[in-house]
């Protein structure tokens, strides 16, 4: 890993941390190794936001798909309406995740 990619990554983890200080560790490393891996084209890698931006985004879609049935309901009913339908789910446990409950 270069020094740039690193930095990144630290970046990252702070933004992360600062947010969601309540996330389990295993999911904050999950959220990086995912959405912040060079080369995946994902919401942490992508441009025109903040880094606090791209990290409450991949937050989001990681409890999306790890913690709510919205994969399984996207054949179902689609992709708006099976977001419609975890989106309380979504923010509950993003709201548990900032330690303000």
């Amino acid at each position: 890993m270069s020094a740039k990619d690193a930095r990144e990554l630290a970046k990252a983890r702070a933004a992360l941390l600062a947010l969601f200080p309540a996330m389990p560790a295993a999911d904050v490393e999950r959220v990086l190794d995912h959405a912040f891996r060079k080369g995946s084209g994902r919401v942490g890698r992508t441009g025109g936001h903040s880094i606090e931006r791209r990290a409450s985004l991949a937050v989001g879609a990681h409890i999306r798909h790890e913690y709510t049935e919205y994969d399984g309901l996207i054949a179902e009913v689609g992709r708006e309406e099976a977001r419609k339908r975890i989106r309380d789910q979504l923010e509950r446990i993003k709201q548990r995740w900032t330690g303000r409950e």
